[in-house]
């Protein structure tokens, strides 16, 4: 998606933009869009655990290999454009090769004179957003410093008031110093600074299914004392070598550190009632009293009624340096591009995980001083992976793209708690091989078709029990482009050896078991995936976009098996996939005025249900979301050519639609959100 698309729209949440991309899956969890959860071709979008993560072509998770869950992710305000790999493509990226890649593309230096803009908005709930840019360049040097500041006070009503927003904010330099753009041997030089910090009043704790049906937008008062805050530190140092057209050469050190502490509620100090089961039955004489302490309805008698509080402090560094290189040849009836890369990355976590008690009293929550450590531990991987990735084009037909990845790194996992201090290694080396090829059928149809091996490596749990994610993966389709109208029609099969679950907060559960691996062994997904764009040029009447995209996912598994997995639990062969909807479809229509001083747009995006747990969708055993309907519309009137209102509108319907059942309880997705905001551009 590019940066017209995306400034039109005006999002503030990834999720709402990746809705429209065919073949990507979203899970939200906050409906603010604060930590995105995606999923690829049916892969398990929790954290965006299985996605290769990239800011400008780099790394961006915390821990890529120790601990990929992507608890930061850019401002999608500031993205230029969004770009998607799927199928063989993705190779060149890693090191999650099952689904595919996602590049977030930032504002590059100018390279002609002074650029600057001062966007600005405000809306419900406090929602406001104060985003500028301002740089200069030209042949040989450029400049560039952007800033961004978005805070809402939320949409949730917390028992009793308070705050359940965020604060979020971004800063980032650029720099860039080349010689003579024109000269053969090209030389460049370019600096990235960023650092980024968030405070957001988040829980896990959501709602029973009565409190959801009446009131979806309720917070209990146990959630009051839940806090994410985090700050993070980027450098990126690129060196570009081109020769000619026919030779280049680009090398990028990188340094990426995160430090994250989130205090919530994790459960009761009885160990044998769960908040899961409280807010599934919270009626009966079990579970009575415990739904009213979470209410504040009742007081705390005595220590198994009390509530933990759980602190989840982590440090995360990502470094590494990787090395590309592109060498292009042609002659008559042929033409080759050759990509090297060669990437050796370093990354750590150490968690330090701790909780207090609490009890209520008076409808206030009363923290105990003394803390007990749950969980201290390190991990860290050393990684080194090449790719090799050819493009050959034989006559005016054929185009194939063969390529291959290796992927060898070594990981432990220290327990800085117990006593000795006990230490786990793993290491492992694949082999990912994949081919891709292109016919052409006439000068705007052609097929495609592909292959590759995916795969997502092991992160050490305390257990050490699970294997790397493999799978094969097939994709067959076709692609067009006329005049005004373009798309296309894609199908695709992965064939999973080894499916595996991560247990985290987010996917339900327990502490205990945070960061384990479970494998579920052989799963199939196939599905197929439906773009198409149109443009109508009325002249007198205005200028029509539309676009369509639809994704058809069915998943299952293939053997039966029983797992302590939150999300599978007692599994069948043939039982669906938690969390990936079989059906998913998005509508974009923008007018634009004959004058092309003002506009409107509106997209529709349809969810069909997706499973809580794995099942059988229909079969009444297993929790379902039911359908999600989103309809968001947007406005511009250009006032001069320098300066732009605009208006959005997410969930114009104000539907009070469920995202999710985990981790504890129903949540909500955002609910009518109405901003104005304007823009002024230099």
């Amino acid at each position: 998606m590019k940066e017209e698309e995306l400034e039109a729209q005006n999002y503030d949440d990834v999720h709402r933009v990746l809705k429209q991309v065919p073949g990507v899956y979203v899970r939200d969890e906050d409906g603010l869009g604060l930590r995105p959860n995606i999923g690829l071709r049916g892969a398990n979008s929790d954290r965006s655990a299985k996605v290769t993560l990239m800011e400008d072509g780099v790394l961006m998770a915390p821990a890529p290999y120790s601990a990929p869950a992507a608890y930061y992710f850019p401002l999608t305000t500031r993205l230029t454009a969004v770009e998607v790999f799927k199928g063989p493509a993705s190779i060149q990226y890693g090191p999650q090769t099952i689904g595919g890649a996602l590049n977030m593309s930032t504002r590059s230096t100018p390279l002609s004179g002074w650029v600057g803009a001062l966007d600005s908005s405000y809306g419900q709930y406090q929602t406001a957003k104060v985003h500028s840019y301002v740089g200069w360049g030209g042949d040989r040097v450029g400049l560039l410093i952007e800033g961004i500041n978005l805070q809402s006070d939320g949409f949730k009503e917390l028992d009793g008031g308070g705050n359940t927003g965020f604060n979020k904010s971004e800063l980032m330099f650029k720099g860039r110093l080349n010689n003579d753009p024109n000269a053969e041997v090209f030389h460049q030089v370019k600096l990235k600074l960023g650092w980024s910090i968030e405070s957001s009043n988040e829980t896990y704790l959501g709602l029973s299914q009565t409190d959801f049906d009446s009131t979806p937008y309720r917070r209990y008062l146990a959630t009051e004392l839940a806090e994410m805050s985090w700050d993070r530190l980027q450098g990126k140092i690129d060196y570009l070598l081109a020769i000619g057209d026919r030779w280049d050469f680009k090398a990028t050190a990188y340094r990426h550190q995160f430090d994250r502490a989130w205090e919530k509620m994790t459960g009761f100090n009885n160990s044998e009632v769960s908040f899961e089961e409280v807010l599934a039955d919270p009626t009966s004489a079990k579970h009575e009293t415990y739904y009213r302490l979470l209410t504040g309805e009742e007081d705390t008698l005595g220590d198994n009624e009390k509530l933990r509080l759980g602190l989840n402090d982590r440090s995360y560094l990502s470094q590494g340096l990787q090395l590309s290189s592109n060498l292009r040849a042609e002659g008559e009836g042929w033409g080759n591009q050759l990509q090297l890369g060669v990437r050796l990355h370093h990354d750590q976590i150490t968690r330090d995980h701790s909780q207090r008690l609490v009890s209520i009293q008076d409808n206030r929550l009363q923290i105990e001083e003394q803390s007990s450590t749950l969980l201290q531990n390190r991990g860290e991987t050393l990684a080194i992976s090449a790719y090799v990735f050819d493009e050959l084009r034989l006559g005016d037909r054929w185009r194939l793209t063969p390529g291959l990845r290796v992927e060898r790194y070594e990981t432990s996992l220290a327990d800085r708690g117990s006593t000795p201090k006990r230490e786990m290694i793993g290491d492992d080396f694949v082999l990912l091989p994949g081919m891709g090829a292109w016919y052409t059928l006439n000068d705007h149809w052609g097929l495609l078709a592909g292959v590759h091996k995916g795969f997502s490596p092991l992160s050490l749990s305390q257990t050490g029990q699970s294997d790397p994610e493999q799978s094969v993966n097939y994709e067959v389709g076709t692609r067009w482009r006329y005049l005004d109208f373009e798309g296309e029609l894609i199908s695709f099969l992965n064939d999973y050896q080894n499916l595996v679950g991560t247990c985290t907060q987010s996917a339900g559960c327990q502490v205990e078991q945070l960061d384990q691996q479970f494998n579920a062994g052989s799963a199939l997904i196939y599905g197929a995936e439906l773009m198409v764009k149109g443009e109508y040029n009325g002249g007198s009447v205005g200028r029509l976009l539309t676009q369509l995209s639809y994704t058809y996912t069915h998943g299952r598994f293939n053997d039966p098996f029983q797992s302590n997995f939150a999300q599978w639990g007692t599994v069948e062969a043939g039982y669906a996939l938690p969390y990936v909807p079989e059906h998913q479809a998005n509508l974009k229509l923008t007018w634009t005025a004959p004058s092309e001083r003002w506009g409107i747009g509106v997209s529709d995006t349809l969810v069909s249900p997706m499973l809580d747990s794995a099942g059988v969708f229909g079969g009444g055993d297993v929790l379902e979301i039911p359908t999600q309907h989103i309809v968001d519309a947007n406005a511009f009137w250009n006032v001069t050519t320098q300066l732009q209102t605009y208006l959005t509108i997410d969930n114009l319907l104000n539907s009070a639609y469920m995202t999710s059942r985990r981790p504890f309880g129903l949540r909500p997705g955002k609910p009518l959100l109405i901003q104005l905001g304007a823009r002024f551009t230099l």
